[in-house]
């Protein structure tokens, strides 16, 4: 950051702090409301009501209501989605950088 950048940012936040104490002095109910107001909306982001977890998920979809749980006899996995499905493939050796055609594998390796 050049020196420029570095001025102007504390220039900003010098002025930003000189209007937040105006503020806090001249009407701190604002600044009360204002702050209850963030507080709220941040407790309701991290713990939010059930009616409000209800409304967000669809009524026919898959998920379970709240309250209730999976019953997990009664899926058979004929029913039941797999998460990744993988193609079985042969195993195939790719030809490293040989030399010669002819040339001996090293003796130092290890077979499992």
């Amino acid at each position: 950051m050049s020196p420029k950048q570095k001025i102007w940012r504390m220039v900003l936040l010098t002025l930003l702090a000189i209007g937040l104490v105006q503020m806090l002095v001249n009407r701190p109910f604002m600044v009360i409301g204002i702050l209850a107001i963030i507080g709220a909306v941040t407790y309701l982001y991290k713990y939010p009501p059930r009616w409000l977890i209800r409304l967000s998920y669809p009524r026919n979809s898959g998920h379970p209501r709240l309250g209730e749980k999976k019953n997990k006899a009664s899926g058979t996995p004929s029913k039941q989605k797999k998460k990744y499905n993988k193609k079985q493939r042969a195993f195939r050796v790719i030809d490293g950088n040989k030399k010669t055609p002819g040339s001996d594998p090293p003796q130092n390796t290890k077979t499992q």
